[in-house]
């Protein structure tokens, strides 16, 4: 639904998070793409990084900040540009 996500489409998200970021993804028929977590439980920037560089044909980042900590969002930004994936943020 955001951004057109559509059946068949790949979508990026937290792999440590509340189950309603994937089974969102999952209704819509797409596929989730799951990043790992840091120490600090928020989302690993460097495995960001590869798996958009592995799934070229993501469309959208869904991205949760995990218990009110906020990851480099400068950096997030810079990289859906440079891969044309449109950031959607969740705070939970």
């Amino acid at each position: 639904m955001a951004d057109g996500v559509e059946e068949g489409d790949q979508v990026i998200t937290n792999g440590f998070t509340f189950t309603a970021l994937p089974s969102t993804i999952m209704r819509l028929g797409a596929e989730p793409v799951l990043v790992e977590a840091t120490s600090s439980w928020t989302m690993d920037l460097d495995d960001l990084e590869t798996k958009m560089a592995a799934f070229p044909d993501a469309k959208v980042l869904l991205l949760s900040h995990m218990r009110g900590k906020v990851v480099d969002m400068d950096r997030v930004v810079e990289m859906c540009e440079k891969h044309g994936v449109t950031l959607v943020e969740d705070c939970a």
